[in-house]
């Protein structure tokens, strides 16, 4: 079994001073490892926005990929390419689809409470990271003014409703059979079914909310997002993509069992899901699908699994995980390893054009940024992006706070465990959310 995460590393000084700017500010993001072996910074703090690049398929023509592209290129004369934070919306599948002109066309028909673009990145106006104990300066400017910060306009605080969910225990069912149904006629092999848990929050105070699901999950790809009025706070451990140089590598996560105080149950837990094949066949077909992602982007002969179904354990939940590298075919960068790998298999399923399909037929919600990414892209071309799952969107203006969950269906599946396994992964974020109410 693979070791635990190490425990987060105390806050080095300036990091305290860091996230209370970030917390003044309507635009910035945190971005934290805590502890993680294999990540390019242990933290990144990130504030303020010098430009910001918004992308949405309703408004906007052409490439979305290519306007980002062009956005990285498009700064201040004689200045190096900057640094871009942010993220890609779960639709923008639909983008990507039609500009390679794939069989099929995907539609969003669903309600969208959130409203986030389908790509937004910006470049900050000051962003630190810490690396060995130290903190570096990734791109210098004054520190943000809190008199002069604008102020993001939400709601008075009040008491929070209760959550409800667009796909209740009975409709849940019903899809999970539907979709049974679907694999037994050979439409598809696995889908990625998810419901979203919605309920007014006013007033919530998103950096003690960050905080603390931070403290109780020690998630690798943890992230706090704020993006002038809406939020993302992600406790994530699963990595979509990393470019390191020319090597490209995702960690897809299949097959989840929860912890237990008592050791020897906890044990046993692991090992049931280490030994299940209902788990490592969710697990393995995932695997196949991102390795023919690579191939449409990596080197020949470069593609491999250096580990399978790995047993990994975070403080809420165990995971399977497995690594798939390859090094990126010469002309091609990371925004082309995007293109042809996202969404994430983890999140759609195999066949995965027919998954993306099916999801819009049985699922009752847009995702938004729920199973799309979020992470960095470096001046150099280097990028580590996120899979955002574990997390809540959140509107100040509205109050309406999203939290979305799901699991892989295949033959096997048992809808009585799918609904709560659904449970299990949402748990940590909505007891979050009613702890941190202001004035609760």
């Amino acid at each position: 079994m693979a070791a635990a995460p190490a425990k987060p590393a105390k806050h080095l000084p300036g990091q305290a001073q860091l996230l209370a700017a970030l917390q003044r500010s309507p635009w910035g993001c945190y971005l934290e490892s805590n502890g993680a072996p294999d990540r390019s910074w242990d933290w990144i703090i990130a504030v303020g926005a010098r430009r910001i690049f918004r992308w949405s398929q309703a408004v906007d023509a052409g490439d979305p990929l290519d306007a980002l592209a062009a956005f990285r290129r498009s700064g201040e004369h004689n200045r190096p390419t900057p640094w871009l934070f942010g993220g890609l919306a779960y639709d923008l599948k639909n983008a990507l689809v039609q500009a390679e002109k794939q069989q099929g066309q995907l539609r969003s028909g669903h309600p969208d409470p959130i409203g986030l673009p389908d790509l937004l990145w910006f470049e900050p106006e000051l962003a630190y990271g810490a690396r060995g104990g130290e903190i570096v300066a990734l791109v210098k400017g004054a520190w943000p003014d809190a008199a002069k910060a604008p102020s993001v306009p939400g709601m008075e605080a009040g008491t929070p409703s209760p959550w409800c969910v667009d796909l209740d225990h009975t409709a849940h069912e019903a899809a999970v059979e539907a979709i049974r149904r679907h694999i037994r006629d050979g439409d598809v092999y696995e889908i990625n079914l998810c419901a979203q848990f919605q309920a007014t929050a006013p007033g919530l105070d998103t950096g003690r909310a960050f905080a603390d699901l931070n403290a109780r999950t020690q998630a690798p790809f943890a992230a706090h997002y704020k993006l002038g009025g809406t939020e993302l706070l992600c406790a994530s451990p699963e990595r979509f993509l990393q470019v390191q140089g020319r090597t490209l590598r995702s960690q897809p996560i299949k097959g989840t069992a929860p912890r237990n105080t008592d050791p020897e149950a906890d044990r046993a837990l692991a090992e049931r899901l280490a030994g299940s094949e209902k788990d490592r066949a969710e697990n393995l077909m995932i695997v196949d699908l991102v390795r023919n992602d690579f191939a449409r982007v990596c080197a020949p002969g470069t593609i491999r699994v250096p580990e399978i179904c790995g047993v990994h354990h975070f403080p809420t939940v165990h995971h399977l995980i497995s690594t798939v590298e390859g090094r990126l075919a010469e002309g091609l960068d990371g925004l082309d390893a995007i293109r042809h790998a996202f969404p994430m298999g983890s999140m759609t399923g195999a066949p995965k054009l027919m998954a993306l399909d099916l999801i819009e037929r049985y699922e009752r919600h847009r995702r938004g940024w729920y199973s799309g990414s979020v992470g960095w892209i470096s001046p150099e071309g280097d990028l580590d992006l996120n899979v955002v799952i574990r997390s809540l969107q959140y509107r100040h203006d509205t109050g309406m706070a999203c939290v979305s969950a799901g699991g892989a269906i295949t033959w096997d599946s048992n809808p009585t465990d799918e609904w709560a396994e659904l449970q299990v992964k949402a748990a940590a974020v909505k007891q979050t959310v009613q702890q941190h109410v202001s004035g609760v």
